[in-house]
């Protein structure tokens, strides 16, 4: 298969909002990571990552 980098692309607030909720991601999480021409949708990215890299670790 395909590796799709679209999957988690977020095309409205209100699945950001989701997400955040869903990954326990706080508005000060992407205010932290999100400088200069960073997306919103990179950085939700990289946490949603790292939450599932974490749940992973702990298994």
């Amino acid at each position: 298969g395909e590796v799709d980098d679209n999957v988690i692309n977020i095309y409205s607030e209100e699945k950001a909002k989701k997400i955040m909720k869903t990954f326990r991601i706080s508005n000060v999480e992407i205010k932290t990571l999100k400088m200069g021409k960073t997306t919103l949708n990179e950085v939700l990215e990289k946490l949603v990552l790292e939450r599932v890299a974490l749940l992973a670790a702990q298994e």
